[in-house]
């Protein structure tokens, strides 16, 4: 789960629930917003859907879970990005790969030995307990390269274009 660095998500009740159901939790950099992009986007549209919604059923402003839950329903079942090809976001999760218990141990077993090689990396001891700061910072790296090891994750680029700067002029008085 990648998220912010909120109160809601440090606090320890909620860390014990997500280790409870064996999901990792991916920290934004502090002070880095842009970490979040997507995120923040993806809650802009929801935000927008949920107010047009609530609007129409005659309660503007007053967003319930039903007015929520059928705003990410219309998203992810209409909407059509442009990075998935033509395909809704319902299409892409229906078709999905699944992932087997063996495949989930496999993966949390590459994300213990990525931890140690990115603690080496960071300089950090190998052993004992790290601050929060440093533990997300380990996690960061890990979980991307377990990702990306795993072909969970694909980077894909794009050529950039070289800027062309103007050459300056000067102007005579």
């Amino acid at each position: 789960m990648k998220t912010d660095n909120g109160s809601a998500f440090i606090a320890e009740v909620l860390a014990r629930f997500l280790a409870r159901w064996q999901v990792l939790i991916l920290f934004s950099p502090p002070r880095t917003p842009s970490y979040n992009g997507a995120i923040e986007s993806s809650i802009g549209s929801l935000k927008t859907r949920s107010e047009r919604l609530a609007a129409h059923l005659g309660h503007p402003g007053l967003w319930t879970s039903a007015v929520v839950e059928a705003a990410r329903h219309e998203a992810n079942a209409t909407a059509r990005p442009r990075r998935l090809h033509g395909a809704t976001p319902d299409d892409v999760w229906f078709r999905r790969r699944r992932l087997t218990a063996e495949a989930r141990d496999q993966f949390r077993a590459t994300v213990r030995r990525m931890q140690d090689e990115a603690r080496g990396e960071k300089r950090l001891p190998l052993i004992g307990e790290l601050s929060r700061n440093d533990q997300a910072a380990v996690d960061r790296l890990a979980i991307r390269g377990a990702l990306v090891a795993h072909d969970l994750l694909v980077f894909r680029r794009k050529s950039i274009p070289a800027l062309i700067e103007r050459p300056k002029v000067t102007s005579e008085v």
